[in-house]
């Protein structure tokens, strides 16, 4: 039987072979980046040169030897077929197909005889002896097709599970491996750096407001997987977040022209580049390593040593964690929605944080996921916490006062309306309450006669602001008012 896919973890044993010549490789480094993985193996070589199975999973393309210190006069790298049986865990489970897939086809003869004999001619029975003999072994052919029916089934779906295991946790390319083949004059030693594009992983924030004391728990955490066929585990792997760059040149300037504007022509272009490529160079959260950090103008890399088998199992990894001061407040928005947003504004952060998926905790108990964006270190971050219900704001229009029919002529639009804050929370609580007037985009259209009954804390391009603190059952109001003059045949849009 043809088999259906190459193992992970235990294949290695076979996988890495090194030829005469060569001892068997270790691996010395495993650069993690946001798509994509850099593996560094050492191995001795002898005198005249040697060779060495990678994975399929690797890039033949983009893999390169280095002497570390002997020479090297040649080398090479090309695919080659494998064919070897399943060890470990994922043999098992393809012996355990072929045992089910040989059943099922026992089955399906026993069912087909069966069905044969509820088919076959009944001449020359005698009614009163034969009936019931013919009667009696129905009903038991009739519940052993149902019985064989129904172990066919359990078989078929076993096999489907299986199956999906197998596909899900074999290498990139298990029938494959990469030869990496060099030659040299002496015996010494040599570094294969090798580039797969089967490993990723993204950084979570796990973000913890504790509002009594002030604070904010910020962790730091690396999402993992790699499908290789490479175990790391117990290895130090360096996690990167940024990819590095594949076309990397600093161009010469070229002159600004002007020229007279021509009528376009489409062109058909290759404007698609791999800019991102790189080169070199349900969630479980596990005990927190100790991670190193190294920080430089080329970005921020953590290395710890993890659990990240090769057969695409997603593991997380905390790399760092930090405890922040934090002042706690409720942002509200009534022209959006009336339910108040919990934030947490940190004045100067102790870490930078990266563009990443955050789930939120407010005194330790879950309230949310967001999306937050980066921040630098040592600048203000504004982080969202989740909603509340129990601080809200809405908008009541005045009634009357809203539309032209209100002027009797058409060109005017008056708005009129108050803002109210209501807080439920059994403690005071601070408030930042925003809400909008229009800016005109267009020298026709004017904004007048605005009246706003409380003065803004901030105020910048429309944008008003009021931070309040408010006791508990406490309410705040505003009363705005403004007129919009537009000419009388001109439709007016609010946008954003």
């Amino acid at each position: 039987m043809r088999k259906i896919l190459l193992p992970i973890g235990a294949m290695l044993l076979a996988m890495l072979l090194i030829l005469p010549a060569s001892a068997a490789p270790r691996v010395v480094a495993a650069d993690l980046y946001p798509r994509g993985m850099l593996v560094v193996f050492e191995t001795a070589t002898g005198a005249g040169g040697g060779s060495m199975q990678l994975p399929g999973a690797f890039d033949a393309s983009r893999i390169w030897c280095v002497g570390t210190d002997v020479a090297l006069h040649s080398t090479s790298v090309r695919r080659v077929p494998l064919s070897r049986d399943l060890p470990g865990k994922l043999g098992e489970m393809e012996a355990e197909i072929e045992v089910k897939q040989e059943r099922i086809a026992e089955i399906d003869g026993l069912m087909k005889h069966a069905r044969q004999f509820f088919g076959g001619s009944r001449e020359g029975m005698e009614i009163r002896t034969d009936l019931q003999a013919y009667l009696d072994a129905s009903e038991e052919m009739g519940r052993e097709l149902f019985l064989l029916s129904d172990q066919k089934e359990k078989l078929e779906a076993r096999i489907q599970a299986l199956r999906a295991y197998l596909r899900d946790h074999a290498p990139a390319s298990p029938s494959e491996a990469v030869e990496v083949a060099w030659e040299t004059a002496e015996s010494g030693h040599i570094r294969v750096y090798a580039w797969s594009d089967h490993a990723r992983w993204e950084p979570r924030y796990h973000l913890d407001l504790q509002p009594e004391p002030g604070t904010v728990r910020i962790a730091l955490k690396g999402k993992a997987r790699q499908r290789t066929g490479l175990d790391l585990t117990g290895r130090p792997v360096t996690f990167h977040t940024q990819l590095p760059g594949h076309d990397v040149r600093l161009r010469s300037v070229p002159p600004l022209k002007v020229s007279e504007k021509q009528e376009a022509k489409f062109l058909m272009r290759n404007i698609l580049r791999k800019d991102e490529v790189g080169a070199p160079a349900p969630e479980q959260p596990r005990e927190p390593v100790k991670a190193e950090r190294r920080e430089s103008v080329a970005g921020v890399s953590f290395t710890a040593e993890t659990v990240l088998p090769g057969d695409n199992t997603e593991q997380v990894v905390t790399l760092e964690s930090h405890t922040a001061e934090a002042k706690t407040y409720i942002a509200l928005r009534p022209f959006r929605q009336k339910r108040g947003i919990i934030v947490g504004e940190i004045d100067e952060l102790p870490m930078p944080l990266f563009p990443a998926t955050a789930q939120l905790f407010v005194d330790g108990a879950p309230s949310g996921e967001s999306r937050i964006d980066a921040h630098p270190r040592g600048t203000t971050a504004a982080l969202p916490f989740g909603w509340t219900d129990q601080v809200r704001a809405e908008r009541i229009d005045k009634v009357g006062t809203k539309g032209e029919s209100f002027f009797g002529t058409k060109g005017l639009i008056k708005e009129a309306y108050t803002l109210k804050v209501s807080n439920g929370m059994p403690r005071t609580v601070d408030i930042r309450l925003s809400d909008r007037i229009p800016v005109s985009t267009n020298e026709k259209i004017e904004v007048e006669d605005v009246s706003i009954g409380v003065s803004p804390t901030e105020r910048e391009e429309g944008v008003l602001t009021w931070r309040r603190s408010l006791a508990s059952g406490e309410t705040f109001e505003v009363e705005i008012r403004y007129t919009i003059k537009h000419p009388e045949d001109m439709e007016i849009l609010k946008s954003d």
